[in-house]
């Protein structure tokens, strides 16, 4: 039977997330791979005086889970900063904020993130709050999903910016009456004060990789793809890689074009010298990241009809995508034959459709090859367009833990783009039942990363503290095998690991 095994578990219930003609109750490892899958008679002879045996009891094992679209630096980075994740309205912000500042009077900067939209009296934060807490330096905050920056009014002084300042081209700044910015960034315009911050050091980098492997290895993620890492946190990912503290499979994502502390005209030498930096098995920078539009509630996310007006009526205003088709087909194209897969950030059904159509485009120019790409968040996709992910390969990467009855998402997004267009949104049923492949991602820090609660949304479409109301829009619910399959070897497909890993078979 070969050498005995490092590892045996044995008097389970084992899923493998493969085909296999009998069930199993036991799974033996040596050398770090599945040496032996079947009954626990099938893998006694794998036992030897070394091998670390535990005896279950009928619970399941099940394949290490892995995160399609999983932010871990900021994972890590988010306790070396003013945390505002769990706090539940802007009076405990601000008390939040002020203890922060008092207990870090060294600080040249108070950075953070974590506040949301519905938590304020307006449907975005104010500069004058801040400044009751904190006058004397420089503040700046993130929205929980990093499109909306909260700053104040030093922070902006520090920045020059004020009622003259022009709009940046891919953001805004939110304005009082007279044309002052109130303090709230959207999208391209954090920038202008984000530009201004210090970088983390490289060991606080590091240590923050270090945290939060050690938070997803505890939600049983053994692999995780990381959107959009900077150039300047590559370093630390090749640290704990050659030094042997990244057990995980790790996949660092490129950003296409930066917008903030470099305008770039040529992204290409930039990626391709990051890709040669990291060709391990245990890391890889062979993707890139685009964003293609904000979200919702900064009426960012990229429309094909427009928002609503304040009297509910179609209004004129569909958002702008970040860079013109031709422009996203060229890049694509290019970065197909370079040896690249892309990975699309989309929320608006535009934005999808954008990036669909870029897709087809380095198909009709380079023909069929093994391309990998993917396309997260997928909040809202045209009808028209589902098909259309089974036809290109193209993997749907789904946050599901976004996809119950929210009422703070409801009240700010109804208003903006209607009850229709809201229900619409997460279809992920419909794209399992014409063919997609399909991933599942946490967007984490955005949301918990915790496998468990996002597959017990994608099942039920309820949230798992309300779990005695309806579920919200049930037609779109994944069976248990394909939310547990998009959540192991669906994401080890996007990130070319599914040889490997993400299924229990020798």
């Amino acid at each position: 039977m070969g050498r005995p095994a490092d590892l045996v578990l044995a008097g389970g219930r084992v899923e493998p997330v493969a085909p296999r003609a009998a069930p199993a109750d036991a799974v033996a490892v040596t050398d770090g791979r599945i040496s032996g899958v079947g009954t626990t008679a099938d893998v006694e002879g794998l036992i030897g005086p070394s091998t670390r045996v535990i005896r279950l009891s009928g619970e399941t094992v099940l394949p290490g889970f892995q995160d399609a679209h999983c932010h871990a630096v900021y994972g890590g980075l988010m306790h070396t900063e003013c945390n505002l994740h769990e706090l539940p309205d802007e009076a405990a912000y601000l008390v939040a904020i002020k203890a922060w500042a008092d207990a870090h009077p060294d600080l040249e900067w108070i950075s953070g993130d974590g506040w949301h939209y519905g938590t304020f009296g307006s449907p975005m934060p104010h500069r004058s709050a801040l400044d009751r807490v904190v006058s004397d330096r420089p503040v700046i905050l993130s929205a929980f999903d990093g499109h909306t920056a909260w700053v104040n009014s030093r922070a902006l002084e520090l920045a020059g910016i004020g009622p003259e300042t022009a709009d940046p081209e891919h953001g805004r700044f939110i304005r009082d009456d007279d044309g002052m910015p109130t303090g709230a960034l959207v999208e391209g315009a954090v920038s202008a004060v984000s530009r201004l911050v210090p970088e983390p050091s490289h060991e606080t980098l590091v240590q923050a990789l270090v945290d939060s492997q050690r938070q997803l290895h505890a939600w049983g993620i053994t692999a995780w793809h990381d959107p959009g890492v900077n150039p300047e946190w590559l370093p630390a990912y090749q640290e704990v890689m050659a030094d042997g503290r990244l057990t995980a499979r790790v996949v660092a994502a490129q950003q296409w074009k930066r917008w903030g502390k470099e305008r770039e005209a040529d992204p290409l030498p930039r990626l391709l010298a990051g890709r040669e930096s990291s060709r391990t098995v245990g890391l890889r920078s062979d993707v890139v990241k685009f964003f293609l539009d904000g979200v919702f509630e900064s009426q960012t996310a990229y429309l094909l009809e427009p928002y609503l007006d304040d009297d509910g009526r179609a209004g004129t205003d569909r958002s702008r995508a970040d860079y013109g088709q031709d422009e996203l087909d060229a890049a694509v194209i290019e970065l197909e034959r370079q040896g690249f897969d892309c990975h699309f950030h989309a929320i608006g059904d535009a934005a999808v459709r954008q990036a669909l159509d870029a897709v087809a485009a380095a198909r009709a120019a380079n023909g069929p090859r093994d391309a990998r790409h993917s396309i997260a968040h997928i909040e809202l996709i045209d009808r028209t367009d589902i098909p259309r992910f089974a036809e290109l390969g193209v993997a749907a990467n789904m946050q599901p833990f976004w996809a119950h009855l929210d009422p703070e998402t409801r009240d700010i997004q109804v208003p903006l783009i209607g009850p229709d267009r809201y229900d619409a949104r997460y279809a992920f049923g419909d794209l399992q039942r014409t063919g997609a492949r399909l991933a599942i991602g946490s967007d984490w820090t955005v949301t918990t990363a915790d496998p468990l609660q996002i597959l017990e949304v994608a099942i039920r479409r309820i949230f798992p503290t309300q779990r005695d109301d309806p579920p919200w829009r049930p037609d779109q619910r994944l069976d248990l095998d394909t939310a547990l399959a998009a959540a192991t070897v669906g994401s080890a497909w996007v990130s070319r690991i599914e040889s490997d890993t993400g299924t229990i078979e020798v």
